[in-house]
């Protein structure tokens, strides 16, 4: 029974350390557990192959995975994002005939947590279950935006970031140039910035407080998605949008209190 205990604290203390740190490594976490490294390591893999984590490449560091993120959207007031959002995100794809995504950010990732595919034989295909780094997508740089300077910087302490394609955004003074023009437009975009030949526009959910939630993001072939396509597409993402934080207050006036 103390090995089963034991075993769960550190489990959950090597998940409260990946939100501190939104990385870690086995030397990391051995460190912070006072165990040894061999330790770190089986905990860390139990929680691997229970989806809480994910390791970006071998050998290299723990992210937080699919399985936490589920966690964390369950504990919003049981308001189930993905189911309310559903309907809106077909309609939407219905209307602009294009991919359309629900994105939330963990950290510097961000999570697609649903997708409808577009029908036309040229399309972006489905990224239910897939991360990317937040930076490089356009539901990513809306969610972004909302965070201050002094909490951009704590996710972003180096002046270089990691980049994807080779338009990807490349410094963090760059980023952060980007993320006050989406304030001010009122939707972020993505040209190639995630993979080549992909560009997208993202805009904001907010939950019924007016937090930042998730994200619309609609992905087409970059040859369709001409200015004129981009103005239209975000002015119909934010009218879905407006739908879902709707639909989400209503939700939360017809549970039990």
């Amino acid at each position: 029974m103390r090995n089963s205990l034991s075993s769960v604290g550190h489990a959950v203390r090597t998940l409260l350390l990946l939100r501190e740190r939104q990385t870690v490594r086995v030397s990391e976490v051995a460190e912070a557990l006072g165990v040894a490294r061999s330790t770190a390591h089986r905990v860390l893999s139990t929680l691997c192959h229970y989806g809480f984590v994910v390791q970006a490449r071998n050998r290299g560091a723990y992210r937080p995975g699919p399985q936490l993120v589920e966690v964390g959207l369950a504990a919003l007031r049981g308001v189930d994002v993905r189911r309310v959002a559903r309907p809106h995100l077909e309609a939407l794809s219905a209307e602009l005939r294009e991919t359309v995504s629900l994105i939330i950010v963990q950290g510097d990732r961000s999570w697609f947590l649903d997708s409808v595919e577009s029908m036309e034989p040229l399309r972006v295909t489905t990224r239910t279950g897939q991360a990317k780094p937040a930076h490089c997508t356009s539901g990513g740089k809306v969610l972004l935006a909302e965070l201050g300077r002094e909490s951009l910087r704590r996710l972003y302490p180096r002046e270089r970031l990691p980049t994807v394609t080779a338009r990807s955004i490349a410094s963090r003074t760059e980023l952060e140039a980007e993320l006050e023009a989406v304030r001010e437009r009122g939707y972020a975009t993505n040209f190639e910035e995630s993979e080549i030949g992909l560009s997208g526009v993202g805009v904001l959910i907010r939950d019924p407080e007016g937090r930042p939630l998730a994200a619309v993001a609609v992905a087409a072939p970059s040859s369709r998605l001409t200015d004129d396509r981009v103005a239209r597409f975000a002015r119909a993402a934010r009218e879905t949008a407006a739908r879902i934080e709707r639909d989400l207050r209503l939700e939360g006036l017809s549970r039990p209190t």
